[in-house]
């Protein structure tokens, strides 16, 4: 998940902490194939699933984990979207074959994802409150708009935070998804960036 920017300076409470560890011990049991990583020292506000050394790492900076405006369930939804680019079925990134769209990891988390650490830790998920605390960020405090209910740029709800909250808030967020629009073009046009 890319926000974009930088969060200053501060000094991480303990009871932040405390949240951050809670919520690797969770991720690392119920995902004992990927390897989770926090870099508190790196303030740009983003996350990213990799793959180092052949390992399928997930990254989260500092910038994200320590975001105020972020709390314990939109964390949980940023970990498992990142765990849904190694762990989901479905089209894949053009510039990574090896990640699962944006699409399908937010899918995934919403749905699989999120149900197997729940069976696995007893971590719980509440979506529409991770999408809220998560919209604050995205709309730096604004409430997102959907102008006519357009299609977003591509026809790929990632484009566009508000189509991305309204997928996820709707009655099925986790169909399957076929093709990815981005992919589309962008292997139409003979690039993969």
């Amino acid at each position: 998940m890319l926000f974009g920017g930088f969060l200053p300076d501060v000094n991480p409470a303990l009871e932040r902490l405390a949240l951050l560890d809670a919520i690797l011990i969770d991720f690392r049991t119920a995902f004992p194939d990927l390897y989770f990583e926090l870099r508190l020292d790196r303030r740009v506000i983003n996350a990213q699933a990799i793959l180092l050394n052949g390992k399928r790492c997930i990254l989260i900076y500092g910038g994200l984990a320590l975001h105020p405006m972020l709390a314990e369930n939109s964390l949980t939804f940023v970990f498992l979207h990142e765990a849904g680019h190694h762990l989901a079925v479905g089209p894949r990134l053009p510039f990574n074959l090896s990640l699962a769209c944006d699409c399908v990891a937010d899918n995934w988390a919403a749905g699989e994802g999120s149900e197997v650490l729940h069976r696995r830790s007893g971590r719980r998920l509440l979506i529409g409150t991770a999408l809220d605390e998560l919209a604050r960020l995205m709309n730096n405090g604004q409430e997102p708009e959907l102008p006519g209910h357009a299609e977003p740029i591509l026809n790929c709800r990632n484009h566009k935070w508000a189509f991305r909250k309204n997928a996820l808030e709707a009655a099925q967020p986790h169909a399957s998804i076929h093709t990815c629009e981005l992919f589309k073009r962008e292997t139409r046009h003979g690039s993969v960036y």
